[in-house]
């Protein structure tokens, strides 16, 4: 007899009867069939040289019992967690997603605010100007009553919300909405000056970059400083016929002042005024590098050049260089940029650069310089500086320098390599660039390895740059 057990391991046995074939005759014995139990075909095994492993496999169910040994299998027991995780994730969900109370918690998500607060209540207070909505007096309306008869009072007091107009939650209204980005005061000058650099005269002329920067951007001083900053970091400095010095002007902002006082003691080219820093505060921190380039350096020590950069500008020294003593050969009254037209002064109070009608009452300013990047000769600031006091400073400071420039009598000289251009895919045409405008400091030393590196000259040589 075949239990079930025997079923299961695949032990089970079958009876074939085989007859006598020999020629004899049957004896008493013989009459009846020999029974022979044999092991049955399922507990045959494939007999070939690989022992079946390149056998294909047709038709095989995933079980959920091991036929050998009869316990779960792997499938079984990740079912069965699968199963007890489910429920108890069912068990311990805490609301109902229609529930009075998830309307609640909802209601306090602004996420779900374009769905639950009514659009002429875009900030969720009621009519009594209360914060506290309490979204479990809210009822169904009954839709058979409204296609005709009258409604209940409960579904006449309920409106559906109306969908707010796209934006509303960038334009707050009352006692949430954001305070206006504070705007400079270019007016108030001078300042009191809190870090100047050390600058040690070099032995022959020289250009100073005044890089205007907030005390937050510790990075890009750093990218700076290892890169186009100073003359060792340039392998063509010696052969060039000028040098430069780089002077990082900006305000204060207290939670950088340790690290302000650290890099002025280890660098010695920081140069703060004592006013609070914004990134539109530009007009002081020019009005500072430019009275500190005429009063605290030495009349034997002064530079040729100012130049007036960003932060977020590389600078080319192997191109400028030659391009300032080839083409100004050392020219007087200089002031260098890109000219803009024209310009309209901005009346709009809302902007950080507004410029009221008192300060500047014309429609125009005269020919400028665009910021951020441009040029002047000593001589020109040595012009500018005691006009301070005569000319209101705005906060367009490109539109201030232009102003000083055009009461001094220097006229723009117009240059297209002061051109706004984007950082180009090419790496290539970095060699042909004297600025990069727009870069990110993680961005810096890259230009700065694509310049330097003489691999890269090849490269781009083979290329036909």
């Amino acid at each position: 007899m075949v239990t079930a057990a025997d079923f299961l391991t695949k032990r089970h046995f079958v009876t074939y009867e085989f007859h006598s074939m020999s020629g004899e005759p049957e004896s008493a014995h013989a009459g009846e069939k020999e029974k022979v139990l044999v092991a049955s075909s399922a507990t045959v095994q494939p007999t070939d040289m690989n022992n079946g492993k390149n056998k294909k496999r047709r038709g095989r169910v995933p079980s959920f019992v091991n036929p050998l040994t009869g316990r779960p299998t792997t499938l079984a027991l990740a079912a069965m967690l699968f199963a007890v995780v489910l429920i108890v994730y069912l068990i311990s969900r805490p609301k109902e997603e229609g529930s009075a109370a998830a309307i609640d918690e909802r209601a306090k998500n602004p996420k779900f605010h374009h769905i639950l607060v009514p659009a002429d209540d875009p900030h969720g207070l009621d009519a009594g100007g209360r914060e506290d909505l309490n979204f479990n007096r809210m009822h169904r309306p009954n839709v058979f009553q409204a296609a005709g008869g009258e409604q209940p009072a409960q579904a006449q007091a309920f409106q559906i919300p109306k969908l707010p107009p796209p934006g509303w939650k960038n334009q707050p209204q009352g006692p949430n909405k954001l305070p206006p980005e504070p705007h400079p005061k270019p007016k108030e000058f001078p300042v009191d000056v809190i870090h100047t650099p050390e600058l040690q005269c070099p032995e022959k002329p020289y250009v100073v970059f005044l890089v205007v920067c907030l005390p937050s951007e510790v990075l890009a001083r750093t990218a700076v400083r290892r890169s186009w900053g100073i003359p060792k970091g340039i392998a063509e400095a010696k052969e060039l016929s000028m040098s430069w010095r780089t002077v990082f002007v900006m305000g204060r902002t207290e939670a950088k002042d340790a690290q302000i006082e650290r890099e002025s003691k280890s660098y010695g080219d920081v140069l703060q005024g004592d006013f609070e820093d914004l990134s539109s505060e530009v007009t002081r921190k020019v009005m500072l590098g430019f009275q500190w380039a005429i009063k605290d350096i030495p009349m034997s020590c002064r530079p040729s050049y100012i130049f007036k950069t960003s932060i977020k500008v590389y600078i080319n020294l192997p191109l400028i260089v030659p391009w300032i003593t080839d083409k100004l050969n050392k020219a007087s009254d200089l002031y260098v940029g890109k000219t803009l037209r024209e310009d309209r002064p901005i009346r709009d109070k809302e902007d950080p650069l507004y410029v009221p009608s008192a300060d500047y009452p014309r429609n125009f300013f005269p020919n400028i310089a665009r910021g951020p990047l441009y040029m002047l000769s000593m001589d020109v600031v040595h012009k500018m500086v005691p006009k301070f006091g005569h000319i209101t400073p705005i906060a367009m400071e490109d539109a201030y320098v232009g102003l000083l420039a055009y009461n001094v009598g220097v006229p723009i000289t117009d240059d297209d390599h002061f051109v706004l251009i984007k950082r180009p895919k090419n790496f290539c045409h970095y060699r042909n660039m004297l600025f990069v405008f727009d870069i990110e400091p993680t961005e810096v030393m890259h230009v700065y390895n694509v310049v330097e590196e003489k691999h890269r000259y090849s490269e781009c040589t083979d290329r036909g740059f």
